[in-house]
């Protein structure tokens, strides 16, 4: 039921509104999220993958991020040959705006340090 813009809308207010504690990508419904957490202390705050389940690319990606993660510095995108780019981002209060076209069924994997 959440790819639905509408319910979409209404489900990140109930986000921010019960504590702020996840990220979600906004306006876009389409996009199935994956948030991976480090056990232990390590060099980054976390790992997301995004893959778009809608038919059409989808263009200017704009996540929420956790207040616990507004305060990081780097933003890094796995590459085809598996190795860690700096991403093109924009970052400025508890929103990430990435400037990448996402495909149909083809996972992003974004490192947050």
């Amino acid at each position: 039921s959440l790819f639905n813009y509408r319910r979409k809308k209404l489900f990140e207010e109930l986000l921010l509104w019960c504590g702020d504690k996840y990220l979600f990508v906004r306006k876009e419904p389409n996009i199935y999220t994956i948030v991976n957490e480090p056990v232990s202390d390590k060099e980054f705050m976390g790992i997301v993958t995004l893959i778009n389940l809608g038919a059409d690319t989808i263009s200017d990606i704009t996540l929420h991020l956790p207040e616990k993660w507004a305060v990081a510095k780097g933003f890094y995108i796995l590459n085809q040959d598996g190795e860690w780019e700096k991403a093109e981002c924009v970052s400025e209060n508890q929103e990430l705006k990435l400037g990448l076209e996402l495909d149909y069924c083809e996972p992003l994997y974004l490192m947050i340090k």
